[in-house]
């Protein structure tokens, strides 16, 4: 019998009327803007409040780049598929381009870790056609749920790692941020995020801070 089609890897766009709007808004500031970008970031939610909790961080740390936020919330691989397949990254040639997402395949979802992988490997491949010149910054998918024995975070843990086994011998740069948001005793505090999932205004800082020296080399490097 053929296999049905994985949803992870078969782009699709969302249909709430915020999402279509938000599609066409930045379709605009890339066009806009063009020539000048210099970082993208793409991805879910997380990254998408680098426009709301994570504003003043990023005003602080990375003013001076020019970038395109295409972060959209509630975003799963599939929809970051279908962004790219419809004209998200053309016309531009940013020289890094950062991403985040899986987290929403895992946990909304609850699909097989075999299957959120190959939707965020489809991404990169998809970024590599499409800006063969660009570094690719990937973001291990953050930490989730309370303590570390609780069945998501061990499924984001289990993704994280095929992730890096996979990108290791590739040019993706692969960052994992989770000791950033950990207690010593592997808790994620309510004060980093209240909901287990998105980050605490303060949280953004400490992203910034740490993605700073890795941003300005790969700016300088190319």
């Amino acid at each position: 019998m053929p296999t049905s089609p994985s949803l992870s890897t078969t782009p699709c766009p969302q249909t709430a009327k915020w999402w279509q709007d938000r599609f066409k808004e930045k379709f605009l500031e890339a066009k806009n803007k063009s020539s000048n970008i210099e970082l993208v970031l793409l991805g879910d939610s997380i990254m998408h409040a680098w426009e709301a909790e994570g504003y003043e961080e990023w005003q602080r740390h990375f003013a001076g780049i020019e970038t395109l936020n295409l972060g959209f919330a509630g975003d799963r691989t599939e929809h970051v598929l279908w962004r790219i397949e419809n004209g998200a990254l053309e016309g531009i040639s940013p020289k890094i381009i950062a991403l985040l997402i899986g987290t929403n395949n895992i946990g909304h979802r609850v699909e097989s870790i075999d299957e959120t992988l190959k939707g965020i490997i489809s991404i990169i491949n998809l970024v590599n056609k499409k800006i063969p010149n660009a570094k690719v910054l990937l973001f291990a998918v953050f930490p989730r749920s309370k303590r570390p024995s609780a069945r998501l975070r061990l499924r984001v843990n289990d993704l994280n790692k095929r992730l890096e086994e996979t990108v290791e011998d590739t040019d993706v740069c692969y960052v994992d941020l989770t000791h950033l948001f950990l207690d010593e005793h592997g808790i994620l505090n309510e004060d980093v995020s209240p909901d287990y999932l998105h980050l605490s205004r303060h949280q953004y800082k400490k992203w910034a801070e740490y993605i700073q020296p890795i941003i300005d080399k790969h700016l300088s490097n190319i």
